[in-house]
């Protein structure tokens, strides 16, 4: 009797774990069968899907990454295809009009899979359910509503001298190295004067990153990003006993920059409490979120935050810094944006809000840098009911990305494509470009809250910087695109200065 039982439990032991495994490989292969009308790479084995390919390529070319693979495969299998990584099958959509139905017509929800990544990290709790990772859209809405007055153009238009004054800060700091010598990563300046421009005109908060190079909280905001990519990247991270120093080091840095939210989040309310005079800016409408909604308590608020300022500060540092470089490349459209200043500003440094709108030509480059290099290549979305898209019927619960950059970088849509041409978003030739085809800050109800900012902040800082300095590329320079949270200058636009006579 005794021996039979042994003899049953190590059968159980034995047959389970097949039992198990042939059940995984029937709903792998019920998977795979579900997505055979579909075009797309073939996969490269049964389990791991696509996985040996995207690594491999990220491999032969330093900083690449998903997006890369994906323009391989749109030039090869048309606007709409699928891959897989692992049993998980991706739809990627490069079409404008494709794009517009899922992200407008149907308001397709957010990827929980992906954007939980950034949610957490390691462990630790980043944005949280911040309004960039928030995946209920009722929830979302509320969120939105009460932070879009902070980011209107009525608000942005008294910032102006907070924008100047911090790009003052900026060019003084610049000019202790403007010797025609020193070599100057422009990639570096632009993240740090990007975070004192969102501390200062979204939170009143001088954080002097600008000046001091031992600042904690630069380095937090790379640490904690570096993080992030790292999550996106490798889903068995809980595993990689190597990679725990570097875990740890990302999991201070979130700490860091939680505490720091918290306390100044903390000061403002006591501030409030007292009467004092307080600015009419984003932290106001964090706090007023927290006043209509009493269950929120001090985590939540700290997601907002820090979703504003990581996101904020990422997209329009590396803005800046490839349209820097490509502006470089092109010494006749330097040119014509010095003269176009001169026109508009004469002899006065600080920009008002009326010349925004008249510095034409600057915002065409900036236009066509967002094109070539859109600081966030593609979103993802869930498709719960299942629909047709490009005359394929994709199944329920479909994970589909959108490729802004694949849209942005298609010979299809853009005459000569690859090359930075700002005439394109002339007057006379903008009628030209197709609707859809250009989505920088992305489509729908949930695009860029923060856009119209970071045009002003990039037009204020990119004006300021080219009158104040000519700069010169260092040789070997590249437009190479490091794939991280965002598409990152992998050469960091390195330059030598020379203040202008």
């Amino acid at each position: 009797m005794a021996f039979m039982s042994v003899l049953f439990a190590i059968s159980i032991f034995v047959l389970l774990p097949i039992v198990g495994f042939l059940s995984f490989s029937v709903y792998v292969f019920y998977r795979h069968w579900r997505y055979q009308h579909i075009p797309g790479p073939t996969r490269d084995g049964f389990f791991s899907g696509n996985i040996p390919f995207i690594q491999n390529e990220t491999r032969r070319v330093p900083g690449s990454g998903i997006n890369a693979c994906h323009f391989q495969w749109y030039q090869k299998y048309g606007p709409l295809f699928v891959f897989w990584i692992f049993h998980v099958p991706i739809v990627v959509i490069v079409d404008p009009d494709m794009a517009k139905k899922a992200i407008i017509t149907l308001n397709l929800p957010k990827a929980s899979r992906v954007y939980s990544k950034a949610a957490s990290v390691f462990g630790q709790r980043v944005v949280g359910r911040g309004i960039l990772t928030e995946i209920d859209h009722e929830t979302w809405h509320r969120k939105r509503a009460m932070l879009n007055p902070a980011f209107h153009r009525k608000y942005l238009m008294n910032l102006m001298e907070s924008f100047n004054s911090v790009g003052e800060e900026f060019l003084e700091e610049l000019r202790k190295k403007a010797d025609g010598k020193t070599s100057v990563r422009m990639a570096d300046e632009f993240a740090k004067v990007t975070l004192d421009i969102i501390g200062k005109v979204g939170f009143g908060i001088n954080l002097g990153t600008i000046a001091d190079p031992n600042s904690k909280f630069p380095s937090a905001v790379s640490k904690t990003l570096k993080g992030i990519e790292s999550s996106f990247r490798n889903s068995f991270w809980r595993l990689q006993f190597s990679m725990f120093p570097f875990q740890n080091s990302v999991i201070k840095s979130i700490k860091y920059l939680r505490a720091f939210a918290a306390k100044v989040i903390e000061e403002r309310c006591s501030a409030v409490r007292d009467g004092e005079d307080t600015p009419k800016d984003v932290l106001e409408h964090i706090l007023r979120e927290a006043m209509e909604n009493p269950h929120l308590d001090i985590e939540d608020l700290v997601d907002n935050f820090l979703t504003i300022f990581l996101a904020g500060q990422e997209t329009t540092s590396n803005q800046l810094s490839f349209t820097l470089y490509e502006i470089l490349k092109q010494p006749e459209i330097e040119k014509r944006i010095l003269k176009e200043l001169e026109e508009i500003l004469g002899s006065r440094n600080d920009l008002e809000f009326e010349d925004l709108s008249k510095l034409e030509y600057l915002g065409q480059v900036l236009k066509e840098g967002l094109r070539l290099h859109p600081p966030v290549a593609s979103i993802q979305r869930m498709l719960p009911k299942g629909d047709s898209f490009g005359g394929y019927k994709l199944p329920p619960n479909t994970n589909v990305t959108v490729s802004y950059i694949g849209i942005h970088k298609s010979s299809k849509f853009w005459e000569n494509s690859d090359v930075f041409d700002p005439d394109r978003f002339s007057p006379v030739h903008k009628e030209n470009i197709l609707q859809f085809s250009y989505s920088p800050f992305s489509l729908g109800p949930r695009s860029c809250i923060g856009k119209t900012l970071a045009q002003v902040e990039a037009k204020v800082l990119m004006a300021r910087v080219l009158r104040e300095f000519k700069c010169e590329l260092l040789p070997g320079q590249t437009a190479a695109e490091e794939e991280n949270v965002t598409l990152r200058p992998r050469d960091g636009v390195i330059c030598t200065l020379t203040t202008r006579k």
